[in-house]
């Protein structure tokens, strides 16, 4: 265990930054670091607790099921997503192609209220329906009603209009990537949960990693080795979407271990930018596989085909691969020299729960970051901003 990082994330319990954590550093393949840290309501978190990591679905799941499906052939980069998603007909979205949604290009906003009724009151419409459903006791009709209810979600994305025309800037999207985990599994031809299980989750044996579907029903008492997320539902909106969740919308108690995120969760816990489920350490060793990936290992698909979507997209705005982030300067998450040591850099994702993993393929270390900074609200921004770089600066100190 790595000392300086284990203090570093018990100091930022104890500061308030959020209620649980843990940690894991891999480097050329080995564990060199894994640690818990916190509370859980049913007791001391464990490296078995699981985590939501959020927006970290966007790489794990999302982006490694391209990457499983181009290497195949069955989809294409340059595919129109109206090829596998007729509802984009009629719209300037008739011009949006895989690697747009990928990228972040395709011209949809960042967010919006899917969950809600649309139009100018947003009331709880859909998600409504969502919380009749979870009362069906009869399984199959409970699945029927809630995949209704992500189809509804699927058709409100793709009816959401464009900010701008396909490919002329870059904003980041909860929509773009809802709308490609739905074209994914189309592609794939069975549901996304099952394509992402078969295709990477079960190859690489992270036995803890899954989405939790809410057609399964909820639990009678809360999940024990599940970290908390939120208190009601809808959540509270996050900064600068205040103006696009009405205030004093109707609100019920959210059971523990459900997705944080509103719009996942009205399509039934599953979807392509959040809801995956995972622990520190299998989180880090996704990234080590992907490390591997790119150099050679193949155990996914086309190492070539994973190289081109580490490659730095050319599309004007913040710095991005195709389904990766990348660090952003000085201020970036990783700190100031991690992903920093050779040409091939640093690639990996944030999640809004507080979560994040990076690998720095020149060092060939991975850094797993998850928490529930969320909890019991979102208010809490500014401690996990400062200790993720403090994290990625440790790690790279420890290892000289």
């Amino acid at each position: 265990m790595i000392r300086r990082i284990a203090r570093l994330l018990d100091d930022a319990v104890e500061a308030g930054a959020f209620p649980a954590a843990q940690a894991c550093v891999i480097a050329d393949g080995r564990v060199l670091h894994s640690s818990a840290h916190g509370r859980i309501p049913a007791g001391p978190t464990t490296v078995e607790t699981r985590f939501d990591v959020a927006s970290v679905t966007k790489v794990m799941a999302t982006t490694s099921l391209a990457h499983v499906l181009l290497s195949r052939g069955t989809i294409d980069l340059d595919d129109r997503a109206i090829e596998w998603l007729p509802e984009l007909a009629g719209s300037r979205k008739e011009e949006i192609r895989v690697h747009h949604l990928l990228a972040h290009s395709s011209g949809l906003p960042a967010w919006r209220p899917l969950f809600l009724e649309p139009g100018e009151t947003r009331t709880r419409r859909i998600a409504d329906e969502v919380e009749a459903a979870l009362a069906d006791p009869d399984e199959a009709s409970r699945a029927a009603r809630i995949d209704a209810c992500r189809r509804r979600v699927v058709d409100e994305a793709a009816a959401t209009p464009l900010d701008r025309q396909p490919g002329e800037g870059r904003a980041y999207s909860d929509l773009g990537y809802i709308l490609l985990g739905e074209l994914l599994a189309r592609a794939a031809g069975i549901p996304f949960e099952r394509a992402c299980a078969a295709a990477i989750f079960r190859p690489l044996g992270l036995e803890s990693t899954a989405f939790r579907p809410l057609a399964a029903g909820r639990p009678a008492e809360a999940p024990s080795d599940v970290a908390p997320t939120g208190l009601r539902r809808p959540r509270p909106p996050a900064p600068g979407q205040e103006e696009l969740v009405p205030e004093g919308s109707p609100s019920a108690r959210s059971p523990m271990g459900e997705v944080d995120d509103d719009n996942a969760w009205a399509m039934g816990g599953v979807a392509g930018h959040a809801g995956v489920f995972s622990t520190a350490i299998e989180v880090a060793r996704w990234g080590a596989a992907i490390a591997a990936e790119r150099a050679g290992a193949g155990a996914l698909g086309d190492p070539a085909m994973l190289d081109a979507l580490l490659r730095p997209d050319p599309t004007p705005g913040p710095p991005r691969a195709l389904g990766f982030d990348l660090p952003s300067g000085e201020d970036s998450s990783v700190g100031r020299r991690f992903g920093r040591a050779g040409p091939l850099g640093a690639a990996g994702h944030l999640g809004f729960t507080g979560t994040s993993v990076w690998i720095d393929f020149d060092r060939r270390i991975v850094v797993a970051l998850l928490t529930n900074r969320v909890f019991p609200d979102r208010a809490n921004v500014a401690g996990i901003r400062a200790v993720r770089p403090a994290l990625h600066d440790a790690v790279v100190d420890a290892l000289g």
